[in-house]
C-alpha cells in the first residue's frame, strides 16, 4: 500500500476520532482534546484490527515474501499503552504548531493525521514496527 494513500486515510480516521469526541465538552480544552485524540488514534488501532491491517499489506515493503496473510500484531498492553501515551504527547507538540495555520479543526486534525503518517514512515518507526510488533500465527 502506498505510504501516501495510507496517510490520507490515517488523516480521515483522526477526523472521526475528533467528531466523536466533539459533543463531550473536551474541544474546550485544546491540549486535553489533541491528547485524547492521539492517544485513541493509537490505541483503538489495535482494537480496530488497523494495526493487524498494516502487518499484513503495510509491511509489504520491507518483507517481499507473500507470507503476510497470517501475520498479525503482537499485543502487550503495557506497550500499547506506553506509544499510545506517547502519541498523545506528539499530538498535542506538533498540534500546537499546526494549529497556527489551520483554524479549522477539522481540518487540522486530518492534516496532523497525515503529517504524523508520513513522518514516522521517513524516520523508519513503521519499520521498526513491522520488524518488533508484527508475528506470524
Amino acid at each position: 500500500m502506498n505510504y501516501l494513500l495510507e496517510s490520507f486515510f490515517v488523516g480521515i480516521y483522526c477526523c472521526f476520532i475528533y467528531l466523536a469526541l466533539f459533543y463531550t465538552g473536551l474541544t474546550a480544552n485544546v491540549y486535553l482534546m489533541l491528547f485524547i485524540v492521539g492517544f485513541m488514534k493509537h490505541f483503538f488501532g489495535y482494537f480496530f484490527k488497523i494495526h493487524d491491517y498494516y502487518c499484513k499489506y503495510g509491511c509489504r515493503k520491507y518483507d517481499c515474501s507473500d507470507n503476510n496473510k497470517n501475520t498479525h500484531a503482537k499485543r502487550n498492553d503495557v506497550i500499547l499503552t506506553e506509544e499510545s501515551i506517547l502519541e498523545g504527547i506528539v499530538f498535542i507538540i506538533l498540534g500546537s504548531f499546526l494549529s497556527f495555520f489551520f483554524k479549522s479543526k477539522l481540518l487540522l486534525y486530518f492534516i496532523l493525521g497525515v503529517c504524523l503518517h508520513i513522518i514516522t514512515e521517513k524516520i523508519g518507526l513503521h519499520a521498526y514496527f513491522c520488524k518488533e510488533r508484527c508475528i506470524s500465527s
